[in-house]
């Protein structure tokens, strides 16, 4: 029997969905790069996690500095800072291990992070399962 309208036919007959987990594949360089990426951003989280130990005391020994340099009356500054404390090197350690370890950890975790994806969970805005029957 032929159906004289075929719009009918169609509307009667349920629909079946598809349902697509999988996006396609990337090409091999965007994969590589993804992955040389996130270890380059490992490498520089432990860089910048290795400097940080030396940059927190030597902060607080630049703070030390500036605030006895400051309150020092100008005839005492040629006792203060102790002779044996090497304030060049503190300074110069400072310089060049703060921002070793603020740029490193900073770029480190943005390459480690930068490959998430977003997902929506909608139960937590209390969506059920859809039946794709329905």
């Amino acid at each position: 029997m032929i159906d004289s309208n075929p719009l009918e036919a169609a509307a009667d007959t349920p629909r079946q969905f598809r349902i697509v987990l999988d996006h396609p594949r990337q090409h091999l360089g965007r994969r590589m790069w993804r992955r040389i990426s996130a270890v380059a951003g490992g490498i520089l989280v432990a860089v910048g996690l290795t400097a940080s130990i030396p940059a927190v005391p030597a902060s607080l020994a630049v703070v030390s500095f500036v605030i006895g340099w400051a309150t020092t009356e100008p005839g005492d500054a040629d006792r203060w800072p102790a002779e044996d404390v090497p304030v060049r090197q503190v300074l110069l350690a400072w310089a060049v291990v703060t921002p070793v370890a603020v740029g490193g950890l900073r770029m480190g975790l943005r390459l480690v992070r930068r490959n998430r994806t977003l997902i929506l969970f909608l139960r937590r805005f209390g969506h059920d399962d859809v039946d794709p029957c329905d």
